[in-house]
């Protein structure tokens, strides 16, 4: 089975590598730190879903989220945004982000919320285990 691409932006490396290996057994995942690498990115492996984080430098998660809504490549990605800010599901829903998961989130949660995102039902695939 192909498993759909999911880059996924975070400066927080520690974050970074925690949400790959999560998502790894659902997704042809793409992990990359720097935001100003993600359009060259999105052109070269297409993702059927992006994942950044709002707070980063060079380029914020709302300017990526407003850049692919502007056109190919990633126009039609979903994306999902996280943030600890409080005002950040206001700022990523407006820049076009397509869920907004608060940091910190629980793990299973953002599996769910993720995978039912991407209209690809992992959890039939794969046992999440609870707390």
């Amino acid at each position: 089975m192909n498993k759909k691409k999911l880059l996924i932006c975070d400066d927080d490396t520690d974050i970074l590598e925690v949400l790959a290996m999560v998502f790894q057994p659902y997704f042809d995942v793409i992990a990359e730190p720097d935001s100003a690498m993600v359009m060259d990115l999105v052109r070269t492996h297409q993702p059927a879903l992006i994942m950044v984080d709002l707070w980063m430098p060079v380029l914020s998660g709302d300017q990526l989220i407003r850049l692919l809504r502007l056109g190919a490549p990633g126009k039609n990605a979903r994306i999902i945004a996280i943030s600890a800010s409080p005002t950040g599901q206001k700022i990523s829903l407006d820049a076009g982000a397509d869920l907004f998961i608060p940091k910190p989130f629980d793990i299973h949660s953002l599996i769910a919320e993720v995978c039912a995102l991407s209209e690809w039902n992992a959890l039939d695939k794969k046992e999440i285990s609870g707390p």
